[in-house]
């Protein structure tokens, strides 16, 4: 895998990695425009292609986006 931290998603800038899973990897990431730390996830390359992952990657999202 290729490292991303350091890098630039929008106005994230990924500053580390936070962990992997079945879907994909987490990282802390900041948001510029906010001034604050999120939690960045990424859906693997392959998975992005079944109908069913992209469903639960997005009812994942916003059940998280709850807690905040």
């Amino acid at each position: 895998m290729i490292s991303v931290v350091g890098e630039y998603f929008g106005h994230y800038k990924v500053c580390s990695d936070i962990g992997a899973g079945g879907m994909g990897e987490v990282y802390l990431a900041e948001d510029i425009k906010l001034s604050r730390k999120i939690a960045l996830k990424s859906l693997l390359l392959e998975l992005t292609r079944n109908k069913n992952c992209l469903e639960r990657f997005e009812q994942e999202a916003q059940a998280i986006s709850v807690l905040n």
